[in-house]
Formats: C-alpha cells, structure tokens, sequence
C-alpha cells in the first residue's frame, strides 16, 4: 500500500500544530480553522483516491469536520469583534459535529455488524458507563463550580459520552479489524485526542470560550489531523466492508456486566448527593437513554436470532 500521501499529509499538518502552539490567539485561530477544514477535504481526497465503494460513512466524518470548522470561524470573527464568549448557536454546532461523528461511526457498524455488532455494543455501553463515573466525580464538579447552565451541562455531558463510546467501539474494532487496522488505529488516535480536549477542557480552561494554543486545544488539532489521515489511508475502504458471518453470543457474565453498566450512572448520582452535593439530574436522564437502548437492543436481536435459528 503506498501511505506517502498519509505521511505527508501527516507531516504538514504536525508542522501546522507547532505554530498553533506558538502564535498569538488569532493567527491560532485561523491555523486551527485551516486544519480542520484540509481534514474535511482530506476526507473528499481519500474517497476518490481509494475508490471507496460505501462512502456515506465518510461523508458523514467530512460533515463533522466542517461543522468543526464552521464552529471555529466563528470563533475567530468574535475574537475581531472582541467577544470570545461562545454562544448558544456555536454551541449547537459543535453538538451537531459530534453527532455527525457518531453517526458516520453507526453507519461504519451497520456494514460491519454481521461480524462485530455484539462485541462492539458491548464495548461502547461499557465505555460510556466508565464515561459516566468520571464526569460524575471529576467534571461536573468543575463545571458546577463554574455556575454552567443546564444547557451548558446537557451539551457538554452528551459530547463527553459521545466521545467514551466512541473510544470504546474503536478498541474493539481495532481488536478484530486486520484489514483497516491502520485506518482504525488513526481513528481511535483522533478519538483519544478529542477525549483528551473534552476532559481537560473544564479542568484547564478558566474562561467560556476557545484558548487558541493551549495544550488543550491541541489535542483536538491532533484529533482531526488524525480523522484527515485516516481517510487518505488506503486500508480506509475496509473500513466499511462487510465482515464475515459470526454468531453472536451474550455470556451471563457479560449480561451481568451488561446490567450493571446500565445502573453505574445513577448509583454514581445517588454517592454524590449522599456526600452532601446537590443531586446531578443531567446525568440522571442522558445516562439510562445511553446505556438502555443499546442494552436492550442487544439482548432483542440475540433472541431474535436464537428464535429464527
């Protein structure tokens, strides 16, 4: 496979990286808006270039990387006109980023399901309940400290669990993906940065909007460096290839595991407030809508298939 394209791709956004890190907050700005935007068209690129057969998943990882940008330049024009405050519709674009990067992300497993639906489920409610203990006891503390809206929580709290699961489902298919293996290891690299700019975003960050050149902020320029690099790959149209057809199988230990996953957001609810802090109601209603349907959709399509078998 001929990966120099990736390599210099990879290359010249890394050289990109190091001037966001040493320029002031504008020139860092428009550098963190140029690189998410050469992602997106990376994404384009890599379509074409390895004659992707099903390319709707990475239509979807452009959109991402577009609404990304748009989000971004937003940023940069408040910054001209002296207020770094994000507002409500910047927020709802970032949302709709992640939203297009799970999206992309379901629309990979559907091609992929015959062969790893069940591991992957499994992996992703198991990631976002591990998601839920850390923003109950490390960020949420620091966003109450900070007076966040309930909006403010709602989004921030959704993105986060967006990102676990997707962190989660990545592992796996790492794990059972030869063929993409490198395409897939970039994603979970692009995945683990912007974990690392959610989580160290209310801990480092003191004000309300972007810190163009922060170590922070870095971490998502690496992030969507990754998703570019990715898509020009050219293991990245196995991507989205159907695997073989296994049976799935659901262990009672992994049941219980299952089980016990579902009910993590609440009890952590439930040991925060009996510690004296006021109860955390965002995370008790966007964690059972989380982990219950994939739970439950796990479990129907077992005993469908045991019932048609």
């Amino acid at each position: 496979m001929n990966t120099r394209v990736t390599h210099v791709y990879t290359g010249v956004g890394a050289v990109l990286i190091v001037a966001f890190l040493t320029q002031g907050p504008l020139v860092a700005g428009a550098i963190e808006v140029s690189v998410t935007a050469s992602a997106a068209a990376a994404v384009f690129i890599g379509i074409r270039r390895n004659r992707t057969k099903r390319p709707h998943a990475w239509h979807l990882f452009a959109l991402s990387m577009l609404l990304f940008a748009v989000e971004q330049a937003s940023w940069v024009v408040n910054l001209l006109r002296h207020a770094t405050v994000t507002g409500s519709a910047e927020r709802v674009v970032d949302l709709a980023g992640y939203l297009a990067l799970l999206a992309g992300a379901v629309v990979t497993l559907r091609a992929r399901a015959r062969s790893e639906l069940g591991g992957v489920l499994d992996a992703a409610v198991l990631a976002v309940a591990g998601g839920t203990v850390t923003w109950e006891f490390l960020l949420q503390p620091q966003l109450t400290t900070r007076h966040a809206t309930v909006w403010a929580l709602t989004v921030f709290l959704t993105q986060f669990l967006l990102l676990a699961a997707s962190l989660g489902v990545l592992v796996r298919l790492a794990q059972t993906s030869a063929r993409s293996r490198a395409t897939v290891l970039y994603l979970l690299a692009a995945a683990c940065g912007g974990f690392v700019e959610v989580l160290g975003y209310p801990i480092v960050n003191r004000t309300a909007g972007h810190v163009p050149g922060s170590a922070v902020e870095t971490a998502g320029m690496l992030a969507v460096l990754c998703i570019g690099a990715a898509a020009l790959h050219p293991s990245m149209a196995q991507l989205t290839e159907p695997g073989a057809v296994v049976p799935d199988r659901l262990s009672n230990r992994a049941l219980l595991t299952l089980g016990a996953a579902m009910i993590t957001g609440p009890i952590s609810v439930g040991v925060w407030e009996l510690l004296g802090h006021p109860a955390d109601l965002v995370l008790l209603i966007i964690s059972p809508i989380s982990t219950v349907p994939l739970v439950m959709f796990r479990v129907c399509r077992l005993v469908t298939q045991r019932a048609t078998a």
